[in-house]
């Protein structure tokens, strides 16, 4: 059993390890992330916990080659949670929570390698995430935003780099997924619906498309608006 503070001091070590690694390494670290994701899901905002296992999740997807395999964790978690007596702790719960506590991410690279994780949530065909397709795009337009207002430097970042190991972590994963993509985020936003519009109608067939493109045309246009064009 972790204590709270070690909880979070295990997850900010394993998302660096996650976010470095040149192969995949996330699968040892399933226990862990269920234990995290209950507790998250348990205590929500009042968890101090509950960033680093945002991060540590969202470093899971971005680094995950393979879409059934992310997919996998958090409906593990969601299982999880729900055998531990949360019978309402499904998947789009954990979206829920996750989202509800985007104010818990205090650095920029925190609230940008989640943004990008939801992003490709997006892009898998998720449909919890697709459902909730309007908060992503609130949450990209922020990070696009505050990106407009840093300095040049490594990684965007800034000027140097003097974060920690986790921080750092953060930059090379976020940036190895949108470096060569001219329009940065942004881009990778309309790619990821775009991807997510393939992926569902692949599946599930021109109704279910159409029912993602509903979806799409209601977020709020002023908010889309607010994205740069590429």
């Amino acid at each position: 059993e972790y204590s709270k503070r070690e909880l979070r001091c295990a997850l900010n070590v394993v998302e660096v390890i996650i976010a470095t690694a040149q192969e995949p390494v996330w699968p040892q670290a399933g226990d862990l992330l269920v234990h995290a994701g209950i507790q998250f899901l348990y205590q929500k905002a009042g968890d101090p916990v509950g960033a680093s296992f945002m991060c540590c999740l969202a470093a899971v997807i971005l680094h995950c080659g393979d879409e059934t395999g992310f997919i996998q964790v958090i409906e593990g978690i969601s299982a999880a949670a729900h055998q531990a007596g949360m019978p309402e702790a499904d998947a789009g719960a954990l979206l829920d929570a996750w989202m509800d506590c985007w104010d818990m991410l205090m650095s920029i690279e925190r609230r940008r390698s989640t943004c990008l994780a939801l992003c490709r949530l997006v892009g898998s065909g998720f449909m919890p995430a697709i459902s909730r397709l309007a908060v992503v795009v609130n949450f990209v337009v922020e990070v696009v935003a505050e990106e407009g207002e840093l300095e040049p430097g490594p990684f965007l970042g800034g000027g140097p780099v003097r974060a920690g190991g986790p921080q750092k972590a953060r930059r090379k994963l976020w940036w190895s997924v949108y470096e060569d993509m001219p329009g940065g985020l942004t881009s990778y936003f309309r790619l990821m619906v775009e991807q997510g519009r393939q992926t569902i109608a692949a599946k599930h067939g021109p109704e279910a498309e159409a029912a993602f493109d509903e979806t799409l045309q209601q977020v709020d246009p002023e908010v889309m608006k607010q994205l740069p064009p590429i």
